[in-house]
């Protein structure tokens, strides 16, 4: 598992300063809210490591590996949860950067939620693009974006109003989302071997 995630750290090595000069294009045009695109884009790098893999073929040479279906497709998910966790401090760093500079104020709140957003992401787009493929995940993949994005703020909003305690908040979305990535999960390793086998 762990040299499969290295490997696509490795081939995503050239990807990662586009990702980097994206991340700068944003926060200067949307000054402190532009800093919450680093969380979302980094929670996308999985799609581009499974566009190199199909690309490769890699998936065909894998089976002949000692890798099971669920270690190729939990590796995708390892290489985008690790991407939003490491990107959370670092968009918080260029919020904080950015209120201090008088470009807007920073809200924790918002950090947060686009880390959920991304989280949400790969839940939903990820088996769409184990099943369908990547060409046809990435035109979804624009469709689910603005809504997963949507629909996740929103009811982060509506939890909020409802629960009123930030803690228990913050508990009961963590636990949402780690539920729905355990299926998401399941799912993807289902329609995975599915599309390889047919």
């Amino acid at each position: 598992m762990k040299a499969l995630v290295m490997k696509d750290l490795h081939v995503l090595r050239a990807t990662l300063k586009y990702y980097l000069f994206l991340i700068m294009v944003f926060t200067l045009a949307m000054r402190s809210a532009g800093s919450i695109f680093i969380i979302l884009y980094t929670a996308m790098l999985p799609y581009t490591a499974l566009a190199y893999d199909e690309r490769a073929h890699f998936e065909l040479q894998a089976t002949a590996m000692p890798y099971s279906w669920r270690d190729l497709v939990l590796s995708k998910y390892i290489l985008g949860w690790l991407g939003v966790i490491v990107s959370l401090p670092i968009s918080i760093a260029i919020a904080l950067l950015c209120q201090y500079l008088g470009w807007g104020p920073f809200y924790i709140e918002q950090q947060l939620s686009a880390l959920f957003s991304g989280v949400m992401l790969l839940a939903v787009c990820l088996p769409v693009m184990f099943r369908k493929g990547v060409e046809v995940g990435r035109v979804l993949n624009i469709l689910m974006v603005l809504v997963v994005c949507t629909v996740a703020m929103m009811m982060f909003a509506l939890l909020g109003e409802i629960i009123g305690n930030a803690v228990l908040l913050w508990l009961v979305v963590a636990a949402f989302a780690a539920a729905v990535s355990v299926a998401s999960v399941k799912l993807s390793e289902k329609w995975y071997k599915k599309r390889i086998m047919e």
